[in-house]
């Protein structure tokens, strides 16, 4: 796992890059088809994972790491390139008896002084699987607050499905995302566990890092009712399958450029 990134001297990444196959509760989670009690195993599961095999190779600048939960498994490769890019590729291997995730991907801790946000995918609200109808796939600048969404019970929040980079800046540097396949992306001037926790907005309290989540699936937000099993997302929104793969690229920026020529140059 990456625990620590830097350009120019400054520290980008401040968290590391780990798995994430959970979320801040929504209400239709929680109350509803009751994940907490159904599915609890996602919440902690990356800190129960174990390396079973790690593999580095100077002449390619990579690293791969198996990492296993009795019959789980997850490979993650890591391709560092001398000019600071660095290729993720998540392989995740879920087996029959264990229950469906709500979401597959993984997330780190990002300087918080890299306020500018930019994205190309749909928004500009937050969107997810079963909710992004309405929602145009184009390039949408702000900041990091600008697009962060306060419910009056904290909880998942600000999602965007269909993203193709993701770029956080400031005046002299930044970092962008990209992935090889559309991904679902979020940023959050909180922790996970500061939003999870707090009963209202009041008591989020900003962090000393941004939160930033690189999903590959999340399923849906649900709520066909918002009192039984039926708040569930549908099938078609959940996640069901047991092989998930995807993979996507740390792209650290200097100053502020083209990040669509970026996006084009680098994928």
């Amino acid at each position: 796992m990456i625990e620590r990134y830097e350009k120019g001297g400054e520290q980008q990444i401040i968290s590391s890059l780990k798995p994430y196959f959970w979320r801040p509760l929504t209400d239709n989670d929680e109350r509803g088809w009751r994940v907490q009690q159904r599915i609890p195993i996602w919440e902690n599961l990356p800190e129960m994972l174990n390396v079973t095999e790690m593999n580095a190779d100077a002449s390619s600048g990579s690293i791969s790491v198996e990492l296993g939960y009795q019959e789980l498994s997850l490979k993650l490769n890591y391709t560092f390139a001398n000019d600071g890019i660095v290729d993720v590729k998540f392989d995740l291997s879920i087996p029959d008896e264990m229950p469906e995730p709500i979401r597959v991907g993984m997330n780190m801790g990002v300087s918080a002084d890299l306020q500018e946000m930019s994205f190309y995918g749909k928004g500009p609200f937050e969107n997810y699987s079963d909710r992004n109808g309405a929602a145009d796939i184009d390039i949408y600048k702000g900041t990091v607050d600008d697009f962060y969404y306060n419910y009056t019970k904290p909880q998942e929040s600000s999602n965007h499905t269909c993203v193709r980079w993701l770029a956080l800046t400031n005046n002299n540097s930044g970092l962008m995302v990209l992935g090889e396949t559309p991904l679902q992306t979020s940023v959050w001037p909180y922790t996970a566990e500061n939003i999870y926790e707090a009963q209202h907005p009041t008591e989020l309290e900003k962090a000393d890092a941004l939160t930033v989540n690189i999903s590959h699936k999340m399923a849906g937000v649900g709520g066909n009712d918002s009192w039984s099993i039926n708040a569930r997302p549908i099938e078609k929104y959940r996640l069901l399958k047991k092989e998930y793969s995807y993979e996507f690229r740390l792209v650290p920026l200097s100053k502020a450029k083209d990040l669509q020529q970026i996006y084009r140059d680098k994928k």
